[in-house]
């Protein structure tokens, strides 16, 4: 809530329909004031939401903090939340028109009267609250004249209930006098990313076109593998050394050992609560139709499919059998019903190597351009010890992808290269 009351803050929806809506949000940080003076704010007079954290320096160079709310909405939300949602053409970080920030002003405004209260955190970025409607003033006033969407809305909903506008008596003009009963249309539920990177912001986006890559042997080592040591020399991955080395309690692992655990993966977002639910709840839950589970090796060393070679065989096999069953002792999900597979490349940059459990009944990230089965890998490996160093690899990747920028380039850079040893005399072309 402490995000939606700062004046700084701003709003945009990446993406909304009937059910689900993402908000992206914004918090420009102003330089740290240390004057005191009247009329002047300071930076550590603001909160931030959870998992948030200031990122002021002490010579006032500051970036905006970014966050996701990512709601399971009513048809009825669509209203306050999807005015001005993004388009594919859009980008992020662009500038705030007025449009825009009348948008911004409603999101906002509609948010800040809904209480948040924590009933899942991942242990990373990630944590789940309840919204339901809060008795807390809306923050803001409009100036006189203005009518905005909120207050629009409350006199359509009061003209099909038969009722005037002037019923309440709210101000002309402003939102005070809109009361509890006429904004609030029912809670919902709110999964935060919080700070939430680039990358988990260009995937909430509205879905640009893709493009098939054939990537040779070549291809990757000129290109992909530079790009994976890029990301792994990072921190971006610095949540799954938090799990192995024990810094974080997350509710999540299912299972563990030397080598990997098994945890529920966020995109499992119906499973029940781990902190609230017991365990012998879970079995045979109809949440299980959803089931997403991440198997994740605890070894640095191998980030994707292409650096397993055949003394991986048996750490597979492992992989495999633990996870079904574990999966049919939680849940009671048979293994002829769960598909194990290797998304390459990873989902979200997830260069740790990992599998996935689902349902075969679940499409979402797992086509053929972008899922092998397990079982096939293993096949390979016995046949050929090095057969993913040499084997052409084609996958579908965003075409506002870093990775296919770099691809792009490179090939770009390779027809040129090309037209520089042709001899082409005058009249040619």
């Amino acid at each position: 809530y402490s995000i939606l009351t700062s004046p700084n803050c701003r709003a945009r929806t990446l993406s909304i329909s009937d059910h689900h809506a993402t908000i992206l949000l914004i918090r420009s940080t102003p330089k740290r004031q240390r004057s005191g003076r009247p009329g002047h704010s300071t930076t550590d007079d603001v909160e931030l939401p959870g998992g948030v954290e200031d990122s002021s320096n002490d010579d006032g160079n500051n970036g905006p903090q970014r966050a996701l709310l990512k709601l399971r909405v009513a048809p009825f939300h669509k209203g306050p939340l999807g005015r001005k949602p993004m388009t594919a053409g859009d980008y992020a970080d662009q500038p705030f028109t007025n449009e825009d920030m009348e948008a911004s002003f409603d999101i906002v405004w509609f948010l800040s009267r809904y209480r948040f209260s924590l009933i899942a955190n991942s242990g990373s970025e990630y944590s789940y609250y309840d919204a339901v409607p809060s008795e807390a003033p809306a923050i803001g006033q409009r100036a006189a004249g203005e009518v905005g969407l909120a207050q629009s809305l409350n006199m359509a909903l009061h003209g099909l209930a038969g009722e005037t506008s002037t019923a309440r008596d709210a101000t002309p003009g402003t939102n005070a006098g809109i009361g509890l009963g006429e904004l609030m249309l029912g809670g919902f539920k709110v999964e935060l990313v919080a700070p939430a990177s680039d990358q988990q912001i260009r995937l909430e986006m509205p879905k640009p076109s893709s493009s098939l890559v054939k990537e040779t042997p070549e291809l990757y080592n000129t290109v992909t593998k530079p790009y994976i040591e890029s990301i792994v020399s990072g921190d971006g991955l610095d949540w799954i050394e938090d799990i192995v080395q024990g810094k974080t309690n997350s509710n999540g692992v299912l299972f563990e050992n030397e080598e990997y655990f098994l945890h529920i993966d966020t995109m499992w977002k119906s499973h029940p609560d781990p902190r609230m639910t017991p365990t012998e709840d879970w079995f045979e839950h109809p949440s299980t139709s959803d089931l997403h589970i991440v198997g994740m090796l605890k070894l640095s060393g191998i980030a994707s499919l292409r650096d397993l070679r055949g003394e991986h065989v048996s750490l597979l096999r492992s992989m495999v059998a633990d996870g079904l069953r574990i999966i049919h002792q939680l849940y009671g999900v048979d293994s002829d019903q769960v598909r194990v597979y290797i998304p390459y490349p990873p989902h979200y940059s997830m260069y740790r190597f990992h599998i996935y459990y689902t349902r075969i009944s679940h499409t979402e990230g797992c086509l053929v351009e972008s899922a092998h089965l397990v079982d096939d890998v293993i096949q390979n490996l016995e046949m050929d010890s090095d057969f993913y160093t040499k084997r052409t690899i084609q996958y579908k990747v965003r075409v506002t992808d870093e990775l296919y920028k770099r691809v792009w380039l490179n090939e770009v850079s390779s027809d040129a290269f090309a037209l520089s040893d042709l001899d082409i005399a005058d009249g040619d072309y």
